[in-house]
């Protein structure tokens, strides 16, 4: 297919764009849920959520979760609740400066856990869209002792999620084992 002949670039900016839509559609959705949940009516303000979503943009951008397959999936999860824990406690700091409330409080901790919940989830939606159209992962040459490099690259296959795509093995007449 096309997607199949697309230079590494372009796969990586695919893969980026569609990660990065996926967080700022599920932090809109959490924002205006935890708005519903305390307030009794979703947010009106979208201007208000739309600078919410890019602050978590911007903290998940610069704990490096856009920049393709990476860490492992347990790794993503991690980074993610890393920058949901930033996330809201930038919004407790913003918030501060007007006032808290228990009502704010209570909005920002439902935000972020919603956050997690649904961009967690969106991620894996997106993950597994990303493998079907063979762009997530990075080709990947395996190097040592042939017997191990059969079971890894096995493993590797099966795993898809992990991001890397055995398509050689690299292997000297010494290795033993």
């Amino acid at each position: 297919t096309a997607l199949k002949t697309l230079s590494a670039p372009r796969r990586r900016f695919i893969v980026g764009a569609a990660l990065v839509s996926g967080d700022f559609a599920a932090a809109l959705v959490a924002t205006s849920f935890s708005d519903l949940l305390v307030n009794g009516a979703a947010a009106t303000d979208q201007a208000s959520a739309s600078v919410q979503a890019a602050l978590l943009i911007a903290v998940y951008l610069s704990l490096g979760l856009y920049l393709g397959c990476g860490p492992s999936p347990c790794e993503r999860f991690r980074l993610r609740a890393l920058g949901v824990l930033a996330f809201v406690t930038m919004d407790l700091l913003i918030a501060a400066m007007n006032g808290l409330s228990v009502r704010v409080l209570a909005a920002a901790i439902y935000s972020g856990f919603f956050v997690l919940l649904l961009g967690y989830y969106t991620e894996a939606i997106l993950r597994n869209l990303l493998i079907q159209w063979e762009l997530w992962g990075a080709t990947a040459v395996l190097v040592g002792c042939e017997a191990r490099n059969g079971k890894l690259a096995e493993r590797l296959m099966a795993e898809p999620q992990l991001g890397l795509r055995p398509v050689g093995f690299l292997s000297s007449p010494d290795d033993t084992d």
